[in-house]
């Protein structure tokens, strides 16, 4: 319990006892604040800002281009027979992940079955034949750190080794099948080394260059699409990350500055439903609008750690994390955020970091309308 005099109060030799808000309401009286922002936040930028910026960058044009350009690098696969059709899949979208899986079984096939179908060994086919260099076939999978623990590596050609021939035969076998811990090995053995090996054959295409002529005669460059497609991502990501700047900062200004200042005690409107106010500790009075810039600024600092998450679902959830600048500013919001609240903890009267630089301390309504009364005031 926190007994404060005002001057007032003093000269009429009466004193006052205020309660401070708990540990437990100080803290909720943050999140009912955070949450409230974020709604706003989310919502100025999904239906104003980012629809805004659509507009003004050709947006959907963009996205448009940037499918037709990836059918086009899937049809240089096609094309170059490192990619082969299952025709099962039910859409396009799905297509390029389906027939991997399909590519993954023919080139599991070629180690296990049948060696003679050296086709299906898209990475000696890229790298010999389509590259005219042996050296990079073998040196695909020695810079892959997981698939010796398939193969054996020490001849001119990789080899997969007798225990997993043995392991995965049964899924070509007539009325048979892979064991449980088949299975798994098999799976393994497509997430850990084919799809690496996979992804540094691309990277290597990027650099090196592949090219397919298409039906209509057009040459089809996979380093030039993909460059045209990253360009392409790059804008979507710019948008993106503007777009939150942007939207947080209207939600800001709007929820911590203007709203104090239209309600009564200059509230937020998660105090105004808690029934809270921020009062100096000198007279325990509501905070002049000259005294409202100090917790409008710390309120920013705690709050802005929900930035990253505004782009959700324009952006996937992981690539939020690789957005520029979001993740950074969001951290740094956190972290201020989590040292607000260590003071909350340590504080005898549950007062954060920002109480404590601005010299004010949130107590509930009902002792604010006590020290009213006490003043005199109605």
């Amino acid at each position: 319990m926190e007994e404060a005099k005002t001057p007032e109060v003093a000269e009429k030799n009466m004193s006052i006892d205020v309660v401070p808000l708990s540990k437990g309401q100080r803290i909720l009286s943050y999140f009912a604040d955070l949450f409230l922002c974020l709604i706003l936040a989310f919502t100025l930028f999904h239906l104003v800002v980012h629809p805004i910026g659509r507009r003004i960058t050709s947006y959907d044009e963009k996205q448009t281009e940037s499918l037709r350009i990836e059918n086009e690098m899937h049809d240089v696969l096609y094309g170059n027979d490192l990619l082969f059709s299952s025709s099962t899949a039910d859409s396009e979208s799905d297509r390029f992940s389906i027939d991997l899986g399909y590519t993954f079984d023919q080139y599991a096939y070629f180690y296990v079955v049948d060696a003679s179908k050296t086709e299906y060994e898209v990475f000696r086919h890229y790298a010999v034949d389509l590259q005219k260099d042996e050296s990079l076939y073998l040196s695909f999978y020695q810079n892959c750190a997981t698939a010796r623990d398939f193969f054996d590596l020490t001849g001119s050609s990789p080899v997969l080794k007798e225990s997993y021939k043995t392991e995965f035969a049964p899924k070509w076998a007539p009325k048979d099948s892979l064991s449980e811990q088949g299975e798994k090995d098999y799976q393994t053995w497509l997430e850990k080394v084919f799809l690496p090996l996979y992804s540094a054959m691309l990277s290597h295409a990027e650099s090196h260059g592949l090219t397919f002529t298409a039906s209509d005669g057009q040459t089809l460059d996979y380093a030039v699409l993909k460059k045209t497609l990253d360009q392409n991502n790059e804008l979507v990501q710019d948008l993106a990350v503007l777009s939150a700047f942007i939207a947080e900062a209207i939600a800001l200004v709007l929820y911590y500055w203007v709203l104090p200042l239209c309600l009564p005690h200059r509230k937020t409107l998660g105090r105004l439903f808690l029934r809270q106010s921020r009062v100096s500790l000198e007279g325990l009075s509501i905070l002049p609008r000259k005294r409202l810039w100090a917790p409008f600024l710390s309120s920013v600092f705690a709050s802005s750690w929900v930035l990253f998450l505004l782009p959700w679902p324009i952006v996937s959830f992981n690539a939020l994390f690789g957005l520029p600048w979001l993740l950074e500013i969001s951290a740094l919001s956190l972290l201020y955020a989590l040292v607000s609240f260590a003071f909350i903890l340590a504080d005898p009267f549950g007062r954060s970091l920002s109480d404590r630089s601005t010299l004010t301390l949130l107590i509930r309504d009902d002792d604010l309308d006590a020290v009213y009364a006490k003043k005199g005031y109605q």
